[in-house]
Order: C-alpha cells, then structure tokens, then sequence
C-alpha cells in the first residue's frame, strides 16, 4: 500500500462517521427547498447517514452473534470499555463482511425508491433515501481504497 493510499486509510477510519454525517449535509443541501420544515430535513438527512450502521449491532446481538468479532464487540461493551470498542471497530471494520445490509442490492434499490419519490416531489422520503444510499457507496469507496476490491459481502457472500 502506498504512503497515500496508508493516509486516505487512516483520515477514513479517523472521520468515518463524520464522512457519513457530511454526505448527509451535502443532500440536505441538495434537497433543500426553502420549506418551513428545513430543520426536520436536516434530522431526516443525518439520521438515513448512520441508519445503515445499526445493522452492526444487529449482527452482534441477533446473526452473527456466535462469531470471535461479536464476542469481542460484545465484551467491549458489556464491560463498558468505549475507548477499546471503537479502537477495535476502527481496525478491524473491513474484517466484519457479515453485514447483510451492506451488499450491493441495498444502495441499488435506495437509489430506486429515491428516483421514484424524488420524480414526486416528496422532498423529505426522496432526501431519505438518497442519504441511506450514500452511506453504502462511501462504505464501497473505503473497501477500494483500504483493501483495493470489494469486500465479498457486497456480492452477497457474508463471513468471508
């Protein structure tokens, strides 16, 4: 790995979910439309930014909860150990391909729902859906740069 490559790897894993938050504001930006509900757009459009990554703890408490990387997760936890928790999730993020929300249909059908509402005008679902999608295509933007492919659960194939 190159020494740029090693730096972009490290600003992503640093600022993983300010990345996420920021794709967020850029919809919110987008989707703007000078309405008097500004403020719940802004909530709309943070909060699909970092939904996907709930599916982490369902992998550590409901499917995979049998696996060494829950376990881990879940002694973090358990033992209130914060700092140990996000140090071990930091390094060990592209390790955990047993996440069933993060394959490539999940974004594709996003990106369809957003189209579809957006040709609606419903800001507020289109804004949604849009932001949902782009946490998943930040997180394929990592796996090039840190692993130089796709991680298999993309393709569908989970714990690999």
């Amino acid at each position: 790995m190159t020494k740029v490559r090693k730096k972009i790897v490290s600003i992503s894993e640093r600022y993983h979910y300010v990345f996420h938050l920021a794709l967020g504001l850029v919809v919110f930006g987008i989707s703007y439309d000078d309405t008097s509900k500004r403020i719940s757009l802004l909530y709309i459009c943070l909060v699909a930014s970092i939904i996907p990554d709930f599916d982490h703890f369902f992998y550590y408490y409901l499917y995979g909860s049998k696996t060494e990387y829950a376990k881990i997760i879940k002694q973090y936890l358990r033992s209130r150990q914060i700092r140990a928790y996000l140090s071990f999730c930091k390094s060990n993020h592209k390790s955990l391909t047993g996440l069933y929300s993060h394959n490539l249909l999940t974004p594709l059908l996003a990106f369809f729902v957003y189209s579809f509402l957006w040709n609606r005008n419903n800001i507020m679902l289109s804004a949604f859906f849009l932001s949902f999608a782009l946490h998943f295509l930040f997180d394929m933007f990592e796996d090039f740069v840190s692993l130089g492919k796709l991680n298999p659960n993309w393709f569908l194939k989970f714990n690999r």
